[in-house]
């Protein structure tokens, strides 16, 4: 199993020991996983522990033929300072098509993939329907510290400058902002799953409301039109594919070993996946080099996966998860984060809304027609299964709706019933 063994007296002396910034892009993740681990002691055993269990469970599904396609409801929040941070609508949703193309191995560059990794990678099955882009204006500036220190609680959360984040068990949030660091250009973080059951009562690694991915705005799409943060660095979308990797449980594929921040190879760690070849350092400074390989790794030696989305390889290598990224990560979807699957909540108490709109639902358990009436007109009435996905959807704009479920297995559904100000989910049964 891969060890995390970045430590963050070896990227104060990346910075500080050669008297420079680091001069290429890099992910917060390890900065993230030692800044949770020193605010509560055994947060990486935590995370290990979720990581084996999703494996187990991604493998276990895929053996007795899961193959489901799963939907994730997602919620952009674009907090912006100055204007070129206001992202337009059209770089949001062109960075929707790349999530959906590599996250079901649609994107046109899986040709470049090398022969030899062919027969292991594989289509996640996971798509992502945008729910909403929020937009807040702030005077906030966000400043990862070299001892940590990650600005949370004031990108995500509107009293602290930013916005506040629809209910984390339903939604996957992406804020997007300008971050700055004297580590360098970081392009995002994202929490892995840490399997919160599994903690002591009284602790929690960290507040629900922080989950989600933090995106520097200038990764955000293909068609940005503000340069990238580094000459010669393309962005083409792929870091938001490697962060919400991240939040899906997947590591970096050279294991964060200590050599590996050094650029001295270190093949005693790895990602924990069988068939990712072990690499002992990213491939940052090497671009595209199809030459890699730093590691030896029996019969046949493969080369560095430099092709993987969870390599630090400039975006356009990036084109591949392999199946065993893949059975983790719908692991973790069939587990801490099923939620997700449940077809969505809104982010306001649903009683409330339930109460403020008189909403009626009958007959529940119903062997047909469900009768739905409210004070004032829904917008929509949808119904889902237990996995998210949508069975019965109603337009009709009366105070009286119906959806007729004869025909639906015995079991529970969730009906979501949206109005202009908010929405309410329930389970309903049918009989």
């Amino acid at each position: 199993m891969k060890t995390i063994l970045c430590s963050l007296v070896s990227l104060l002396f990346i910075v500080t020991g050669n008297a420079q910034q680091i001069s290429y892009p890099i992910c917060g993740h390890d900065l993230l996983m030692n800044t949770m681990e020193e605010k509560h002691p055994g947060y990486r055993d935590v995370v290990n522990a979720t990581f084996e269990a999703a494996k187990a469970r991604g493998a276990n599904s895929r053996a007795a033929g899961g193959n489901d396609v799963y939907t994730i409801p997602v919620v952009v929040h674009v907090v912006w300072n100055q204007p070129e941070e206001n992202l337009p609508d059209s770089v949001i949703l062109s960075q929707m098509e790349v999530l959906n193309e590599d996250f079901r191995r649609l994107n046109a560059d899986t040709i470049n993939t090398r022969a030899e990794f062919d027969s292991i990678v594989t289509d996640p099955m996971i798509e992502f329907d945008l729910q909403e882009i929020i937009r807040v204006q702030t005077s906030t500036t966000f400043e990862i510290g070299l001892l940590g220190g990650l600005p949370d609680a004031a990108i995500k959360m509107t009293s602290g400058g930013g916005s506040d984040a629809w209910d984390t068990n339903c939604y996957l949030n992406i804020w997007v902002v300008h971050m700055t660091s004297a580590l360098g250009s970081i392009l995002g973080y994202a929490y892995p799953p840490d399997g919160l059951p599994n903690w002591p009562a009284g602790s929690a690694a960290t507040q629900p409301e922080f989950e989600g991915v933090v995106i520097e705005y200038t990764a955000m799409g293909r068609n940005n039109p503000n340069a990238p943060p580094v000459a010669g660095f393309d962005i083409k979308g792929r870091t938001p594919i490697h962060e919400v990797g991240h939040y899906l449980g997947l590591r970096h594929i050279w294991g964060d070993g200590t050599g590996a921040i050094f650029g001295i190879p270190d093949c005693d760690v790895d990602d924990g996946v069988a068939d990712t070849p072990n690499a002992g350092t990213n491939s940052q400074a090497e671009g595209c080099d199809f030459t890699k390989n730093t590691c030896t790794d029996g019969s046949p030696d493969l080369p560095d996966m430099v092709e993987n989305y969870m390599d630090y390889s400039t975006e356009v290598c990036q084109n591949s998860f392999t199946q065993g990224q893949v059975d983790i990560m719908r692991g973790v979807l069939e587990g801490p984060r099923n939620g997700l699957l449940t077809g969505g909540c809104m982010p306001i108490n649903i009683e409330d809304i339930a109460h403020e709109k008189g909403l009626s639902v009958y007959p529940n358990p119903t062997q047909g027609v469900l009768n739905i009436e409210a004070i004032e007109a829904p917008i929509s009435i949808e119904v889902f299964d237990m996995l998210g996905k949508q069975i019965a959807l109603s337009e009709d704009n009366h105070l009286l709706n119906q959806v007729n479920l004869s025909g639906m297995d015995s079991g529970i559904y969730l009906l979501q019933v949206t109005f202009e100000t908010g929405a309410t989910t329930m389970k309903i049964m049918v009989d």
